[in-house]
């Protein structure tokens, strides 16, 4: 994050997955609507951007 890259959490995935809230998150991590991990996904691969899923990790 200190060079530029961002990092998403999915807060669907935060809460009912994981039993997180969004106060458990380091500072620069941005929670995200559910319905926004797919197009997020879709806009960063068309850039060719790296993309780490916590799923694939």
């Amino acid at each position: 994050m200190d060079e530029g890259g961002k990092v998403y959490a999915c807060r669907f995935a935060l809460q009912a997955l994981y039993g997180h809230g969004e106060a458990s998150l380091v500072e620069g991590i941005r929670p995200i609507n559910p319905l926004d991990v797919l197009d997020l996904k879709l806009l960063h691969r068309k850039e060719n951007a790296l993309i780490i899923d916590t799923w694939t990790v």
